[in-house]
């Protein structure tokens, strides 16, 4: 679903800059690298300098450690040798250790720009408000057997076979993990970072024979588009009941109270058409989710924290995709909430 603003409060429709041959860049143009194309399995990645002059992909999100300098390359293109009015310039680009890079795959150049903290706190509010209404009253409640078998290793020689060996069932233990939990109190959420990416191009690669130098084209399938990137910390307290059981043996349940942390990294495309902005329907780049903290009165289960805790933090990983799909409502519906969505759209318009 696409949300459009009309830019009417604007004075002029910001001018459309194609960067020809001859353009020069500033020595300090500060640019973010990503792959033109991911693939089935995940979104096109952002590339991150390394100390051997060879920068890798990266699934997280890019950090002040990822800028390149895009310097321009004394060299003209005649007219001639192309019939699109925005010629190839030829760039070079150096990383933060002063390697140069040329890239081996189309890759799409990105301007930065951080949005401001006020936006970044009304999104905070919209989706601290989505997310309590979604969770709030609906329990969660999960049972676990966990087997466990131990042998032991036998002498057992026969006529052809003297070193053989029988293995003998010697322990064999059931164990039962129940944990009921709800939401206890109101979510702490943080947008850590929320940088505007804006295209200014796509990068050629040479081909045999040329410069060592890629060609940066500004009229490309990607050219207009930009991305806006968010990054949430959460945490979020709960409370309930966990039990843990050995039939015949022992049986445990008590109250506790525990942290999940959560981290997770949203893109909206956004697509601008003149003195319009198309945001796209956010999706989730990245998740991580883990129990923070865990806290049990009784003697009993404390004895046994490891083990729940590992069941807790296995449970939140197999509810990856249903996580998912929850974060990715919660900003949707924040990301419609007008107290944010006005104000943002104003500023992307005026970059």
């Amino acid at each position: 679903m696409f949300g459009v603003i009309q830019s009417g409060m604007l004075a002029g429709v910001v001018a459309v800059v194609v960067l020809v041959a001859s353009a020069v860049f500033a020595a300090d143009d500060r640019v973010i690298l990503r792959q033109a194309e991911g693939d089935k399995a995940r979104a096109a990645r952002f590339f991150r300098p390394t100390k051997n002059g060879r920068p890798r992909p990266i699934a997280h999100f890019p950090t002040e450690e990822d800028f390149f300098d895009l310097l321009a390359v004394a060299a003209r293109v005649e007219a001639e040798e192309t019939s699109n009015p925005s010629a190839l310039a030829p760039v070079v680009l150096r990383d933060a250790f002063g390697w140069p890079f040329v890239p081996e795959e189309p890759t799409v150049v990105y301007d930065y720009a951080e949005v401001p903290s006020g936006i970044r706190e009304t999104l905070c509010l919209a989706v601290r408000t989505v997310v309590v209404a979604e969770i709030r009253d609906k329990p969660h409640d999960k049972t676990r057997v966990k087997k466990k078998k131990e042998y032991v290793s036998l002498p057992a020689p026969t006529a052809r076979d003297l070193k053989r060996k029988k293995k003998h069932l010697v322990l064999s233990t059931q164990e039962e993990y129940r944990i009921r939990a709800e939401l206890d109190g109101t979510p702490v959420i943080r947008v850590t970072n929320m940088p505007y990416l804006k295209t200014r191009g796509e990068l050629i690669p040479p081909g045999p024979g040329e410069p060592a130098a890629a060609r940066l084209e500004t009229a490309s399938d990607n050219a207009g588009h930009a991305s806006l990137l968010m990054v949430f910390e959460a945490e979020m307290p709960v409370r309930g009941l966990v039990s843990y059981k050995v039939p015949k043996a022992l049986s445990a349940t008590t109250k506790y109270r525990a942290t999940v942390a959560l981290r997770v990294v949203v893109e909206i495309r956004a697509t601008r058409e003149g003195s319009k902005i198309k945001l796209a329907t956010p999706e989730v780049l990245d998740i991580d989710v883990r129990l923070a903290r865990l806290e049990m009165s009784n003697d009993l289960l404390n004895a046994a924290r490891r083990p729940i805790r590992d069941f807790i933090n296995d449970e939140l990983r197999r509810n990856d995709k249903k996580i998912r799909d929850k974060s990715n409502k919660a900003v949707s519906k924040a990301v419609d909430d007008q107290t944010f969505r006005l104000p943002l759209l104003e500023y992307l318009l005026r970059l």
